[in-house]
């Protein structure tokens, strides 16, 4: 048999993500005990944790490292081969395995990690087991892509992806979170673990993006909710004087509850009405975000920080949204939830300080009321849904007399909002409101724009532009 037909009988081995993910455990935690056995089971000691905290935060690191291998290698198939097939990664993924092996049966020098950008992986002292998984990695896949196409340059251009993939994942995120967190909080070791592990979380929704169209789509389609998301987050932590660590680990968390919220609130019949792009995720997209939701929340909990429990009730407000509860069509608890939802990610910034109680309050009531408009564009497809919603309640000859007042609300709802969460105006803030003002209204009364969806997600990118803006200008003046 010939190179490419090994590989490709390979590639007909059926991995589910499921299983791609238990070899990715797998891998983690057997090279985490067999590297614990070489350290004679000492724990690290890293920011004082316990024991058992030690070897939470280890084998979060160590699964996470090789998801974010996987991710990385198999973006670049996708993008290679047009396909994702599992198996020849996850069997790839063995390789994880030959560095403790090799030390443990030659007693060599356990060192597996980079601290810095080091091209060729020689590190000093480096581990010779360390130095076959890596290039056996590199190689080896160079080679599958090489064989499975018979086209060297997409052997060469595997070689280089694989070699791009562990120097982000060996040494490049680490080296950046480094420096990073040196220049805000020197010496801090949460600070920079905070950054690692967020940022590496975050990252891995790259390639993620690369193999899964409907993912793709689904960033595409809520480009202006997950910015929406970007300006609350700035726009609160103007307000709270919550340290960097705790911000940092409270955006992560966040973030991937909120777009579990999203991905969690799909109608086929509502979106088959509207006319909504049919946005299914692969298995690999829930666990990468299930992943990285329990990323944060896990960090939370070994700080002992309350926004913990947030997050996990933000989280449990995502599963029970659209199914079992149905609250999505059911008026107006859609709305309830909206607010509750974002009120949560603002309260997530800074739990009980300074203005908190009126400022959450303020968000509350800004975003259960201003959310209605995103069932504006579709009154005629919810009510042949079936979908009740301030809209399709309200009969036709009230339904003009109600839009009329909504858009003024929408107007004057956002100013209010941020002038009782600020308590200050200055100058530069009733400029950015006048702005807002202007083109909020062109937007809402004066565009000859006939598509109802643009009108709706122009005025969600103002919304989040004035969030966003806001928080700069009352940061920069504190």
């Amino acid at each position: 048999m010939d190179a490419r037909g090994l590989a490709e009988r390979l590639e007909k081995i059926k991995v589910s993500a499921p299983v791609a993910l238990a070899v990715i455990i797998f891998v983690a935690l057997a090279r985490g005990l067999m590297e614990a056995a070489l350290n004679n089971f000492e724990p690290s000691g890293t920011l004082g944790f316990t024991p058992l905290e030690d070897f939470i935060i280890t084998a979060l690191d160590s699964v996470m490292f090789y998801l974010g291998v996987f991710l990385f290698f198999a973006a670049a198939q996708k993008l290679l081969l047009k396909k994702n097939y599992y198996a020849p990664l996850v069997l790839g993924l063995l390789l994880g395995l030959v560095p403790p092996v090799y030390d443990l049966v030659f007693t060599g020098n356990p060192s597996y990690f980079y601290t810095e950008p080091n091209v060729l992986f020689l590190d000093q002292g480096i581990s010779a087991g360390e130095l076959i998984a890596v290039y056996g990695g590199i190689v080896l896949f160079a080679l599958y892509i090489w064989a499975r196409t018979e086209k060297m340059v997409k052997g060469v251009a595997a070689l280089l992806a694989a070699w791009t993939s562990l120097q982000i994942m060996g040494s490049l995120l680490h080296y950046g979170s480094d420096v990073l967190s040196f220049w805000m909080m020197p010496d801090s070791e949460w600070m920079f673990g905070a950054l690692f592990f967020v940022s590496r979380a975050i990252l891995f929704l790259a390639p993620l993006a690369v193999m899964d169209r409907g993912f793709l789509d689904f960033l595409k389609y809520r480009a202006s909710r997950i910015f929406l998301f970007l300006g609350l987050s700035v726009f609160s932590v103007s307000l709270f004087e919550t340290g960097p660590v705790e911000t940092t680990l409270a955006f992560g968390a966040s973030l991937f509850a909120y777009l579990l919220l999203f991905m969690t609130n799909r109608d086929e019949k509502e979106d088959r009405e509207n006319a909504r792009p049919d946005l299914k995720f692969q298995g690999m997209t829930w666990i990468v975000v299930l992943a990285g939701l329990l990323n944060g929340m896990v960090l939370l909990g070994l700080m002992g920080n309350p926004v913990l429990w947030i997050v996990i009730g933000l989280a449990a407000l995502a599963l029970v949204y659209n199914q079992p509860l149905n609250l999505k069509r059911n008026f107006p608890w859609a709305y309830i939830v909206e607010g509750i939802a974002f009120s949560a990610i603002m309260a997530s910034y800074g739990a009980g300080e300074g203005n908190w109680i009126w400022s959450i309050g303020a968000c509350f009531l800004t975003f259960a009321i201003g959310s209605a408009i995103k069932d504006y564009k579709d009154v005629e497809g919810d009510r042949k849904a079936g979908v009740r919603t301030a809209f399709t309640v309200l009969g036709k000859n009230r339904l003009k007399l109600f839009w009329d007042a909504f858009r003024v609300v929408l107007i004057i709802g956002p100013l209010a909002f941020i002038a009782v969460a600020q308590m200050e105006i200055s100058l530069a803030q009733v400029a950015l409101w006048a702005g807002f003002a202007i083109c909020a209204a062109y937007v809402l009364f004066f565009s000859r724009q006939k598509d109802r969806e643009k009108v709706v997600d122009s005025y969600v990118w103002l919304f989040s532009a004035l969030l966003l803006f806001s928080g700069i200008i009352f940061g920069i003046l504190q």
